[in-house]
């Protein structure tokens, strides 16, 4: 077993036990480094094992598979890394290595954080073991972004964990989103193109024109229509009528002249 200089004998026992007890395998490497979460620092213990790998965080007895979610200041926007299933150490991506594939294939969500009478963005690329958050330049919002997502990260993880694909036949289908907790699906629907008084209600909470006082996540979902893309809006459940209302009080609208579809939940 090879171990990096410096790393704590307690500490190489206690992930030797982990990886034995959990995976039933013989630990082969282990290093560290360091993962940057908000204003916090953390050691993150790297471990292979039988072509394998998995991602330690370890605070007295208590030892947590991460991987999960962090910023890496060695980049220039925001990185996280979220496991969407129990099996997510088979697939050892690297952001930069999945980027393109990232930006050509993924979903995108954005969540309008509540802020000094405003809000602030924050938004990201999904697809299956990845989510890859970046910083919205057009603001000066940047000092204070992390600590405000630190609040919602888990509701919206949990919320992307529920992200999936729905075939319609062997080659069509949708992304679809199901969850059902302390914040509720809204709205769902598809657009395609064309305009609509919908979209512009839309649009005037992405530009910060209407403001609410309570977060707003929207997930943009990609589907086989190149021309058309689903989208969920998720809100506060305590908050929903007051969203479904403005964005839209009809309850449900469908145009195909247009191209949209949208229902209130």
């Amino acid at each position: 077993m090879k171990v990096e200089e410096g790393i704590p004998k307690e500490v190489v026992d206690r992930i030797v036990e982990y990886v034995k007890e959990r995976r039933g395998k013989e630990v082969e490497e282990i290093w560290s480094f360091t993962a940057v979460t908000c204003s916090s620092k953390h050691t993150i213990y790297y471990v292979t094992f039988d072509n394998s790998y998995m991602e330690l965080y370890i605070e007295g007895n208590h030892v947590e598979e991460v991987l999960t979610r962090y910023w890496d200041t060695d980049y220039d926007d925001y990185i996280a890394y979220l496991p969407l299933s129990e099996e997510w150490e088979k697939y050892p991506y690297i952001v930069e290595w999945v980027s393109e594939e990232l930006s050509s294939y993924g979903n995108v969500f954005v969540l309008m954080m509540p802020y000094r009478g405003g809000y602030v963005k924050m938004r990201g690329e999904f697809l299956d073991n990845i989510v890859r958050l970046y910083p919205c330049m057009d603001d000066e919002f940047d000092d204070v972004r992390p600590d405000l997502f630190s609040k919602y990260d888990d509701i919206v993880f949990d919320i992307l964990r529920g992200v999936s694909w729905e075939p319609t036949d062997a080659w069509r289908g949708r992304y679809t989103s199901k969850y059902a907790n302390d914040w509720v699906k809204v709205i769902e629907g598809w657009h395609s193109i064309g305009g609509s008084e919908f979209a512009e209600r839309v649009n005037a909470i992405l530009r910060c024109e209407k403001v609410f006082d309570f977060p707003i996540l929207f997930l943009f979902l990609r589907c086989s229509n190149v021309l058309t893309t689903y989208f969920d809006i998720y809100c506060p459940r305590e908050n929903r009528e007051e969203l479904k209302k403005y964005l839209l009080p009809e309850g449900e609208i469908f145009d195909l002249d247009v191209g949209v579809w949208a229902k209130a939940h």
